[in-house]
């Protein structure tokens, strides 16, 4: 971050502009890691399902 500073200083922005750029790069940060989690988590349950139905059709295969 510190070495963008004088880059962004350069660019003549205001503190206020800083401020909301900073504010919506965290905004974006944590929403792709909210994504992350959901993807992990519905990755999780399509490899729970699929085993489950899988095993389900073994069970069914046999009787």
């Amino acid at each position: 971050m510190t070495d963008l500073l004088p880059v962004i200083s350069d660019l003549g922005l205001k503190p206020t502009e800083l401020l909301i750029l900073f504010m919506l790069w965290q905004n974006i940060k944590n929403t792709r890691n909210i994504l992350d989690r959901l993807v992990e988590k519905v990755g999780k349950l399509e490899l729970k399902l699929h085993s489950e139905r899988s095993a389900g059709l073994k069970t069914h295969d046999r009787a």
